[in-house]
């Protein structure tokens, strides 16, 4: 197929020279800056979005560090007293609430997915209840309520370690079982970000 070049460029020539050419580059040129606006506008937004989950992400990858940090302190705690220092080292109860209070100050409606949201509520849920079971770890067994009146009533020296050697393999199983809980929120929330 031979394209006659010169009949084509008269062809544009005379259309480009014409009363109505400014009018249709005009218009054109309209269409042309609309779209390219809307894509603009629309990229923009979407970036946001995405800076804000990821500043969600970012406060419960923390959450989940900190959860992470204490549970490799509570591995530590054995039978002996003050076993549970290392606890001091990693756990306080303020950061916790710390914690808690960035995560329910996310605005949810920024995320994405109803699986963000659930992830998001479950690591608040489980740093509420970490926080009430770690306290308990920073004290003696036999310092928590209505733990002193039952070594009391144990005449046997061996029964009375027993007994509180189940208790602090109780207070660690309870926060161990909260740190997993986080893991698993924070594995479906960091899931749902890459997906």
């Amino acid at each position: 197929m031979h394209i006659d070049w010169t009949a084509l460029w008269g062809s544009v020539w005379s259309f480009v020279s014409s009363d109505s050419a400014p009018a249709w580059v005009q218009a054109v040129g309209s269409i042309v800056a609309l779209f390219v606006a809307i894509r603009l506008s629309r990229s923009s937004i979407a970036h946001a979005g995405l800076q804000k989950q990821k500043t969600i992400f970012s406060v419960a990858e923390a959450a989940h560090e900190y959860a992470s940090g204490v549970r490799a302190a509570v591995d530590l705690i054995g039978d002996d007293p003050g076993s549970n220092i290392t606890l001091y080292q990693v756990y306080h109860r303020d950061i916790t609430a710390g914690l808690v209070r960035a995560l329910q100050g996310a605005p949810m409606h920024e995320l994405a997915s109803s699986q963000q949201v659930m992830a998001i509520l479950g690591i608040v849920n489980h740093l509420v209840f970490l926080g009430d079971s770690a306290d308990k770890l920073l004290y003696a067994p036999s310092l928590l309520p209505g733990i002193s009146e039952d070594l009391e009533s144990m005449d046997d020296l061996v029964t009375r370690r027993e007994y509180l050697s189940g208790i602090t393999s109780s207070l660690k199983m309870n926060v161990l079982i909260q740190t997993d809980k986080i893991e698993k929120h924070y594995l479906s929330l960091k899931k749902s970000l890459v997906n």
